[in-house]
């Protein structure tokens, strides 16, 4: 998919009354059945549409793009990461946690603290404890991330 196609379907969306917003959404999952390409992050304008895309799918329909759409946390300065973290929030924790664990090694693993950061800015927003990790050791590696909500 082009970025010219992702600008259109934000702004079909975008401009839609509340009832034809489900309808253009409803349209747009059954003519993509793999929304892989929506995942992908980074610092573009692509990123950014494919951000607010997924914002308007929303929880659970975006289940399929687990784990990838978590690499959005690898920056917090990535166009359109706040809509993804806003909608990552609305998450079962049950669904979500394991693969937040499995990220959370994978940042670990590549001593990416950036990514820890932003993978602890969710945890926290997300009210997710250390009792909530079934392993309990990468719930404290979140503290090698300098970054925290300020209240």
């Amino acid at each position: 998919m082009e970025l010219s196609d992702l600008k259109n379907i934000f702004n079909r969306i975008h401009e839609a009354s509340e009832n034809e917003k489900q309808d253009i959404i409803d349209d747009f999952l059954k003519n993509n059945n793999d929304l892989s390409f929506l995942a992908s992050s980074g610092n573009s304008h692509f990123s950014y549409y494919s951000a607010m895309i997924i914002s308007f799918i929303g929880f659970p329909n975006i289940k399929g793009l687990f784990p990838e759409i978590l690499e959005w946390l690898q920056d917090l300065n990535w166009p359109g990461v706040y809509e993804i973290i806003e909608t990552l929030k609305k998450a079962d924790k049950e669904f979500i946690l394991p693969h937040i664990e499995n990220t959370l090694e994978q940042a670990i693993a590549e001593k990416d603290e950036m990514w820890i950061g932003g993978i602890k800015i969710l945890v926290e927003l997300m009210n997710i404890s250390k009792n909530d990790f079934p392993n309990k050791e990468i719930y404290e590696m979140l503290e090698l991330s300098d970054y925290h909500i300020l209240a």
